[in-house]
């Protein structure tokens, strides 16, 4: 599974089109909620957040949304993550 973390969904069913077509489960976690992650799925309507999902991925992309200060996620929580 690959786990996308954004700050907006927009930008990670972005991410996931691009890889539409990988056999990889991909997942959606909201700023550092690891036990929130979701499945980003294809739909008619394009990529869009769906269930739960088991939070254990073997790579996690970190998108830019995490060094706005505004989003207020602390680095510590980055790095566990």
């Amino acid at each position: 599974m690959l786990a996308l973390q954004v700050f907006a969904p927009p930008f990670a069913e972005l991410a996931a089109y691009a890889m539409r077509n990988n056999p990889s489960e991909i997942g959606f976690v909201v700023n550092d909620n690891i036990d929130g992650i979701r499945a980003i799925i294809p739909t008619d309507y394009g990529m869009q957040i769906g269930e739960p999902i088991d939070y254990h991925a073997d790579t996690v992309v970190l998108l830019g949304g995490l060094s706005i200060p505004k989003i207020g996620i602390e680095v510590g929580n980055v790095k566990k993550l």
